[in-house]
């Protein structure tokens, strides 16, 4: 995010006018705001879709009603593979 934020505000430095740039303080921090928080948005649905889980902890993985199934967006090990590590 802070990649980001530095991008948004190299580019309403680069695309402001001189005569604006002391006067409008308020402006810019809000357009920088609003510009982080919608690419913000966009770059963590990726993350969204990956977790595949409605709770933070993924307890409610669906690898225990599927036994192939992938649990928790394929970032930990279902259950049955918990099972064959232990043995």
């Amino acid at each position: 995010m802070l990649v980001v934020l530095a991008a948004n505000t190299y580019l309403y430095a680069a695309w402001v006018d001189p005569a604006d740039a002391t006067q409008t303080v308020w402006q810019a921090v809000l357009i920088i705001t609003a510009l982080t928080l919608a690419q913000g948005a966009i770059l963590c649905l990726p993350l969204d879709v990956a977790n595949k889980s409605n709770s933070l902890d993924c307890t409610g993985c669906v690898a225990r009603a599927h036994p192939t199934a992938l649990c928790c967006g394929s970032l930990r090990p279902s259950p049955k593979e918990e099972e064959e590590e232990k043995e």
